[in-house]
């Protein structure tokens, strides 16, 4: 099932929230973690735990009275256009990664598809609660990464070579 992303909103905060997760998406699918399994690079969950917040501290700065803008109301504002295809996300190695961008694409359309997105700015309290259940979602979703492990390659079954015991367990070791 495939329909057509708007390319244009009423709301110039939808925009930069759209402009914003949009970004966010492609950062996801060019990174380390997006071509390994279920494992999330250190430097990448914390960029991507930093892009949440981001999101979150957007939303919620956006959220509230709407602003009276008579003479932008109808003009509109331009989304970006490349927000990354099903076929980007789906072949995704990383499943982690793959859940964040299926939640990112979520919000887009949650935004652009909005009561807020006809508005000439803000962000209505009901957007605005949707916006940041999905955003806790990915925050969800990342809690399930598996830990980052490093484990050298071990060629022709060698065994590693571990450090001289000292003290007590030297003693432990010699009896």
């Amino acid at each position: 099932m495939s329909r057509e992303l708007k390319t244009q909103v009423g709301n110039m905060d939808i925009a930069g929230l759209c402009n914003r997760v949009t970004k966010y998406a492609e950062e996801i699918i060019g990174s380390a973690t997006a071509k390994i399994g279920g494992v999330v690079h250190e430097a990448d969950g914390l960029r991507w735990a930093t892009w949440l917040d981001r999101l979150e501290s957007y939303i919620e700065y956006h959220s509230g009275a709407e602003m009276d803008l008579p003479k932008t109301f109808d003009f509109g504002f331009s989304l970006l256009q490349s927000f990354p295809g099903d076929n980007e996300i789906e072949t995704t190695e990383n499943h982690i990664a793959r859940d964040m961008l299926r939640y990112f694409k979520s919000l887009w359309i949650e935004a652009s598809e909005s009561q807020s997105a006809d508005w000439a700015a803000s962000i209505r309290s009901g957007d605005s609660a949707r916006f940041l259940a999905i955003v806790d979602r990915c925050r969800g979703v990342m809690s399930l990464a598996e830990p980052e492990v490093d484990l050298p390659l071990n060629k022709h079954n060698v065994p590693t070579p571990t450090a001289p015991q000292s003290g007590t367990a030297a003693a432990r070791a010699r009896r």
